[in-house]
């Protein structure tokens, strides 16, 4: 078979490994929903498509364990990092199928049906956030949100203010789908070409995805004008209190009883 689904599986799994909402390497979170879009649908192409997601889903899966191997601090005398392993496993299967199943096939399915349209770049984010909301926060709240993987960006950290982390959820995979969309129509890969495809391309290209990069470029980078100037609006609570009251509040943390 051909071993590129495999390697953009492996590649995806990395990303999302090292990317990961706990102690991420900030720029594979960002990296990690563009890998998997491509790996996902190289893995239905090729080895057809339910095979091609359960290798996108185990594959996924293994990128969670190697992030979240050590996250149930079972005691020794109940399996210790082996116990651990075996539940992370577990968690990380049943997310990743659910979210295999929920969000990339709709997606990879919406974007085969309207390849020309918003769709494109729209269902992807629109999936992933209704997804994290819906399936994964009334469960295990923030956890697992790319957000969290970003937000020490001042300029992403900006937008939590206008909505939150789902909002910088959206943004992160508006734009692998967005990067994604352009890739594909500029190496040709969404279909034969000819003189109609063409047209059709540009089309999408200066109605869908510019106006779209152009959005998110704009967020960012008033975000970081906001925050050098000083105008930020997710402000340091003890910065803006009197010197004398932050200090108090100081010894008055620092004093609390554990568990407070």
């Amino acid at each position: 078979g051909d071993p590129s689904a495999v390697g953009l599986v492996a590649l995806a799994a990395l990303a999302g490994a090292l990317g990961n909402a706990i102690d991420p390497v900030a720029v594979m979170a960002w990296i990690h929903p563009l890998l998997s879009l491509a790996a996902f649908s190289r893995a239905v192409l090729v080895k057809g498509q339910w095979p091609g997601m359960a290798l996108f889903a185990g594959g996924q899966t293994l990128g969670f364990v190697l992030a979240f191997a050590s996250l149930f601090p079972f005691p020794a005398s109940m399996g210790g990092l082996g116990a651990s392993l075996v539940a992370v496993s577990i968690f990380g299967a049943f997310f990743w199928t659910l979210f295999t199943v929920a969000v990339y096939l709709p997606n990879h399915l919406l974007c085969s049906r309207f390849p020309h349209g918003p769709l494109r770049v729209l269902a992807f984010p629109v999936l992933h956030s209704v997804g994290t909301l819906l399936l994964l926060e009334p469960f295990v709240g923030t956890f697992g949100s790319s957000a969290n993987a970003v937000i020490d960006n001042d300029s992403v950290r900006q937008l939590a203010a206008l909505g939150g982390l789902p909002l910088i959820n959206f943004v992160v995979h508006f734009l692998a789908a967005v990067l994604y969309a352009t890739a594909q129509v500029q190496l040709g890969l969404d279909e034969m070409p000819s003189a109609r495809a063409v047209a059709r391309q540009r089309t999408f290209l200066r109605l869908q995805v510019l106006p779209s990069l152009g959005t998110i470029l704009v967020a960012l980078v008033a975000g970081g004008l906001l925050a050098l100037r000083g105008s930020f609006y997710q402000q340091d609570m003890v910065a803006t209190l009197p010197t004398r009251l932050a200090h108090a509040a100081c010894i008055l943390a620092q004093n609390a009883p554990p568990g407070t």
